[in-house]
């Protein structure tokens, strides 16, 4: 039996992971992921891959509801905190991953709280519409099998935790790396999701950072390589797109339909 071992999201763009219970996952994606993204003094998108403290800073985004509007609270690995409502601000542009994403830079305290934790000028922008600024398609799957078997062959390259590769959805009850053979088949998680995986997803330096600490400390991709089939990329779980909306929940059954 396979399951939704665990979830994760990420409001701001390479931040530390959330970890919610359930999420409400709609055509584009789940709406809190990825809501936001850091950009520098020239307007380019920052990651972990530039500025690994980022990984200390934790998001809680809360999308309008009907008992208010949007609010924002990052908070940063040496305890300080910003917070408050959302107010746009000027009109920007970003290019993410070959997409021009459009969006609005924030009035408050974001931008000069992430500037001073980094040690760089650093300003935060909201996506004009939620999914746009996934890395490639809405949601990321990877099974704790998967993981495991990395440890177990990987080597002399270290032991790697599951929030280095940042799934949006942990699976457990798979063998490893079965999640590779469901390449153009439709999943159901739950009672209404079903999304299809389109691709393999090929791993970049980011999960050479340690999420803990934000800084480099192994070199994880040379440990998958160590093992996995030699092709163009460095592949590690899947992506997948969304053909029926649904509440995904922890626990929750997953079908190959």
């Amino acid at each position: 039996m396979i399951t939704v071992q665990e979830l994760a999201i990420v409001p701001v763009k390479s931040t530390a992971l959330v970890r919610p219970h359930s999420v409400h996952v709609a055509e584009q994606g789940i709406v809190e992921d990825r809501r936001f993204f850091v950009v520098d003094k020239e307007g380019s998108p920052v990651t972990q891959r530039e500025e690994g403290k980022l990984a200390l800073v934790q998001a809680d985004y809360q999308p309008a509801n009907t008992s208010g509007g949007e609010r924002l609270t990052l908070r940063f690995g040496d305890g300080r905190l910003a917070a408050g409502a959302l107010e746009l601000g000027q009109r920007v542009e970003a290019k993410l991953f070959l997409r021009q994403v459009q969006g609005n830079f924030l009035n408050g305290p974001w931008d000069a709280a992430l500037s001073d934790f980094c040690g760089r000028s650093l300003r935060l922008v909201r996506a004009g519409e939620p999914g746009q600024c996934v890395d490639i398609h809405p949601l990321s799957l990877l099974s704790q099998a998967s993981v495991e078997e990395l440890n177990r062959r990987g080597g002399s390259y270290g032991s790697f935790e599951v929030s280095r590769f940042r799934p949006n959805i942990l699976l457990a009850g798979c063998a490893p790396h079965e999640e590779d053979e469901w390449l153009e088949q439709r999943l159901r998680i739950g009672g209404d999701l079903i999304v299809k995986v389109v691709m393999k997803d090929p791993r970049c330096a980011q999960v050479t950072i340690n999420p803990a600490t934000g800084e480099r400390d192994a070199d994880t991709l040379k440990a998958i390589a160590n093992y996995r089939p030699k092709e163009r990329y460095i592949y590690f779980g899947v992506y997948a797109t969304i053909e029926h909306p649904g509440t995904l929940r922890v626990g929750d059954w997953v079908t190959v339909l």
